[in-house]
C-alpha cells in the first residue's frame, strides 16, 4: 500500500526504494525501514494520546505528516531565496 508521503519530493528525492543495487541503495533500505518503524511507532502513540485525551485537538498520523511536509517546504523555499 503506498502512503500519501511517498507521493512527497522529499520522499522520492531521499528515501524512494530504486531497482539499482547498490551499497549506497542497502544503506537507503535501511533507513527507509528505520523511518517506516518509526512512523508506525508514532502512529501508535498518538491513536493512545487520543484515547486517553479526547479532548484534545486531533493530532493522528496524517496530522504528523502533513505538518512534516509543510516544515519542509517552507525550508526549501527559504534557501531558494
Amino acid at each position: 500500500m503506498k502512503h500519501k508521503f511517498e507521493e512527497t519530493e522529499l520522499w522520492r528525492h531521499t528515501l524512494a526504494s530504486t531497482s539499482a543495487y547498490s551499497a549506497e541503495n542497502k544503506n537507503i533500505d535501511k533507513l527507509r525501514t528505520a523511518y517506516l518503524n518509526a512512523r508506525n511507532n508514532t502512529r501508535e502513540i498518538a491513536s493512545l494520546i487520543i484515547k486517553e485525551q479526547s479532548d484534545l485537538t486531533l493530532h493522528d498520523i496524517t496530522h504528523i505528516e502533513v505538518n512534516g511536509e509543510k516544515r519542509h517546504t517552507e525550508r526549501l523555499s527559504i534557501l531558494k531565496e
